[in-house]
């Protein structure tokens, strides 16, 4: 089904599996839900090969509107809290001069923002 989107690479996020890759122009995710109790919400994000791309909140179901703001590696969140990134590299975070936590699940990165951490840097 056409979605109505611009066309290109696209970094995917499904809230309750945690299921995270890329979608290169023309390709699909294949569904199937067994039952009427069984659901899928993916977040969707334009992606661009070696640059990291921001996920938003994985502890929210519409975790992408948790980030008001990104400038180049800068991220503003209206609040803080673990916060996704896809890269096919390593990065680090910081919270001001300090340091966060980041869990490497695949390309999928979880850094470990505090609740008042609403300004981070990734490298």
């Amino acid at each position: 089904t056409d979605t109505g989107v611009a066309n290109g690479d696209y970094v995917y996020y499904e809230y309750f599996t945690g299921e995270c890759g890329v979608l290169r122009g023309g390709e699909s995710i294949s569904l199937t839900l067994s039952h009427n109790d069984e659901f899928r919400l993916y977040t969707f994000a334009p992606y661009v090969k070696g640059t990291p791309c921001v996920i938003g909140r994985v502890d929210k179901m519409i975790g992408v509107g948790a980030v008001t703001n990104q400038f180049g590696n800068l991220l503003t969140l209206a609040e803080g809290g673990p916060v996704a990134v896809y890269s096919e590299s390593p990065i680090t975070a910081q919270a001001g001069e300090r340091s966060l936590p980041v869990e490497s699940r695949g390309n999928l990165r979880l850094i470990s923002a505090l609740a008042d951490d609403t300004v981070l840097t990734i490298y």
